[in-house]
């Protein structure tokens, strides 16, 4: 019966351990690090590293912007992020194309270092970031590596971060 125990016990801590998140931050709450990335994804990372990461869950988008390039991005709607690819040719392997900036909204729950994320008020961002580049048109203020747009209430709920 002694033996049944500590293989009982013994069974239980290795569950336990396999479950623990050693790793860090998950994707969906690392930080936004403004002209980087995120916590362990930052930009000129290639898509396969991003699909590595993050998972095979996304959609390819993509669409011509003349000249015979196109613009690619893996959408994780599911987790409120878009990775923007570099511009290719049509047809391209997006595991292949290296990020350039990444788009962040609802459901994401990272924030930057100051603890702006979306749904942080624009009083809030104002106070993180005085002297914001204003584009009244979008209803966003840029900063250097980052920009964040407000919905009609002041609230964030748009990051894109570029290098």
């Amino acid at each position: 019966m002694n033996k049944i125990n500590t293989l009982l016990i013994l069974s239980i801590f290795i569950l336990i351990s396999s479950c623990s998140d050693d790793d860090g931050p998950s994707i969906i709450d690392a930080t936004i690090l403004p002209g980087e990335g995120l916590e362990g994804l930052v930009i000129g990372t290639k898509g396969s590293e991003v699909e590595d990461e993050v998972g095979n869950d996304y959609f390819e988008v993509s669409a011509s912007v003349g000249n015979d390039l196109w613009n690619y991005q893996m959408d994780y709607d599911a987790l409120g992020l878009a990775f923007n690819m570099e511009r290719a040719e049509e047809d391209a392997n997006i595991r292949d194309l290296e990020v350039i900036g990444i788009t962040i909204t609802a459901p994401y729950m990272g924030t930057t270092a100051e603890g702006i994320g979306i749904g942080s008020t624009k009083q809030e961002v104002e106070d993180a970031y005085p002297d914001p580049e204003i584009f009244e048109f979008w209803n966003s203020y840029e900063y250097e590596g980052i920009s964040y747009t407000f919905d009609e209430s002041d609230e964030v709920r748009r990051i894109f971060v570029f290098d």
